[in-house]
Parts: structure tokens; C-alpha cells; sequence
């Protein structure tokens, strides 16, 4: 609106914003169960939950794609001067997430197929 009042210019919006919501589905149930397995053989445990938010993953999960968010490393205060990185989390979760795609590779897991929900 600002912009529009500047001398020469003139701005429109189009379009909206919309971020469905990710609903636990049958595909992310089971990258959760394949994920605390692998968990299991590298010691790291972990505890889900539903959560708010905003990321790419609602509009990838809308069209069926099991996607699991926040495999990284832990930290807090995301998007904040106060963010921060609890650095001897980088190699228990960076082999957490290794270990879901050997599972893959490897033929253990069956990747959940797309649009299962």
C-alpha cells in the first residue's frame, strides 16, 4: 500500500497465500516407524508431535508426499537473534537421517508410495 502512494509507482496484489495443514497420514505413520528403528541401532531417540507452522512440507504433504519435518539438528529460537545450534546434536541426527536413506537404498524399508494417505 505504501508503495502504491510513491510517486511513479503502482503496486497490485494477486493471488493469496495458503499452506494446507499436514495431517499424520499413513505415510509419514510408517517414515516415523522406519525412522525410530533406525533410531534405535544409533542411539538417538526422539518424540513427535503435531505442531503449527508454516514450511513446504504442508504444500508437498497436500499433494501425498509423506514428508517428515525438523530431522536437523536440535537448537531453538528459530528465526531469531536468540537462534541457536546444540553442536554435539550435528552426528547423532545427521546419522539418523543417513541411516532412513540407507534403509532405502539397501532395500530394508520400502519407501512409502506417493499419494498414500
Amino acid at each position: 500500500a505504501e508503495a502504491s502512494e510513491a510517486d511513479g509507482i503502482t503496486a497490485t496484489a494477486h493471488g493469496s497465500f495458503n499452506n494446507p495443514p499436514k495431517p499424520l497420514t499413513t505415510g509419514i505413520a510408517r517414515v516415523l516407524e522406519q525412522l525410530a528403528d533406525v533410531g534405535r541401532g544409533v542411539g538417538v531417540s526422539f518424540d513427535t508431535q503435531s505442531s503449527g507452522g508454516v514450511c513446504d512440507g504442508n504444500k508437498l504433504a497436500s499433494v501425498g508426499l509423506p514428508v517428515v519435518d525438523t530431522l536437523g539438528p536440535v537448537g531453538g529460537a528459530i528465526h531469531s537473534t536468540d537462534e541457536y545450534l546444540d553442536l554435539p546434536s550435528l552426528v547423532p541426527r545427521a546419522k539418523l537421517s543417513a541411516g532412513l536413506l540407507r534403509g532405502y537404498a539397501s532395500g530394508r524399508f520400502e519407501p512409502p508410495p506417493r499419494g498414500i494417505l
